[in-house]
């Protein structure tokens, strides 16, 4: 909504011009406008944010940033959030992803479900994580994704069903496998 559909690292020229105020944008979820035909509503404007242009981070933020892997480092350097669309959880290893069949879990260990709803191209995600107590293999703490749901376009209220059929209603041991996630609202 704020870039209008362009990345201004990769599209300079077609990029929205930086600080001007944008009256026709819309929600990319559905297309509604923020501005209404009676001239109330918002309007939207592109912000640059590059690491050069302010010195809110400290001076070794540069080189944690040059530790991700692949082309994230160059693309976060210079502002390009291409890259990153799209992903989720990818810092999870093989041997900490279990499908929630294959897991002896129990009602009582602790439960996580992080939900992270993106706008326009982008998807919804929800994850479904354990945390174990101490058994045969597993030290205790370990933490297991059982479940993730991604979903594109997408309204909230339409995921957040998704997300509490998928991941609270089901039961382990005759108890919801989500009790020990805190509240859901």
């Amino acid at each position: 909504m704020f870039l209008r559909g362009v990345c201004p690292v990769h599209a300079p020229d077609r990029a929205p011009e930086a600080g001007k105020l944008y009256w026709d944008a819309m929600w990319p979820s559905d297309g509604y406008p923020l501005q209404s035909a009676d001239g109330e509503g918002f309007s939207v404007a592109f912000i640059p944010g590059r690491l050069t242009d302010h010195q809110l981070l400290d001076d070794k933020y540069i080189l944690r940033l040059r530790m991700m892997s692949g082309s994230l480092a160059p693309a976060m350097e210079t502002g390009c959030w291409c890259e990153l669309e799209g992903m989720y959880f990818s810092c999870l290893r093989a041997d900490q992803v279990m499908d929630l069949a294959e897991v002896e879990e129990q009602w009582w260990e602790n439960h996580i479900i992080s939900l992270d709803f993106g706008f326009g191209k982008s998807s919804a995600a929800a994850g479904l994580f354990s945390i174990t107590e101490a058994r045969a293999g597993y030290p205790m703490g370990r933490i297991f994704e059982l479940g993730t749901i991604i979903e594109k376009r997408m309204e909230a209220t339409e995921f957040a069903r998704v997300v509490c059929e998928r991941f609270v209603a089901p039961s382990v041991g005759g108890r919801s496998a989500a009790t020990n996630c805190g509240h859901l609202s």
